[in-house]
């Protein structure tokens, strides 16, 4: 029976011939305390994941089930549900695994198996939007409490 190992090296081998950096790719990077995901993607600069990879031996309902709760309690502990999840299963094919990405439909979680592997600029790019959107909202939002203050100390003045 092959091992998980395997299976995560050959994808890492995969992902490196790809494109992607050598040093972002972390093999048993430590989501917290509690949790340490089998591959993560790396931004090189922020030092944030850009994508999270679980891998199984085989596909088995079971061990699917399992991957998908691992998977969603790493996005949770990362406080960030939209980082994209990975399930790598090993398989009889030319890369040795198969590639399904953790989505949803319908307000429901579905595996959508994958082709090719998305490109690491892609990856790092939707990183870099999801930061800039974040920090425009806090600066909305600073803003507007900052707008609410003033109307208030000039009413307080005013009185």
């Amino acid at each position: 029976m092959e091992r998980e190992i395997d299976i995560l090296n050959r994808l890492a081998q995969y992902l490196v011939q790809h494109g992607y950096p050598q040093d972002s790719i972390i093999l048993e990077w430590k989501v917290s305390d509690k949790y340490r995901v089998d591959l993560a993607v790396i931004d090189n600069i922020s030092k944030k994941p850009v994508a999270l990879f679980e891998s199984k031996r085989d596909r088995r309902n079971e061990s699917e089930n399992i991957a998908i709760e691992q998977l969603k309690n790493y996005a949770k502990a990362l406080g960030d549900t939209t980082i994209p999840l990975y399930l790598v299963f090993g398989a009889n094919n030319v890369e040795g695994f198969e590639l399904f990405f953790l989505g949803e439909e319908d307000d429901k979680e579905v595996l959508k198996f994958i082709p090719t592997i998305p490109q690491f600029t892609n990856l790092k790019n939707g990183f870099l939007s999801k930061a800039v959107s974040k920090n425009e909202k806090e600066k909305k939002d600073t803003f507007n409490w900052f707008k609410f203050i003033c109307w208030l100390l000039a009413l307080v003045v005013m009185i």
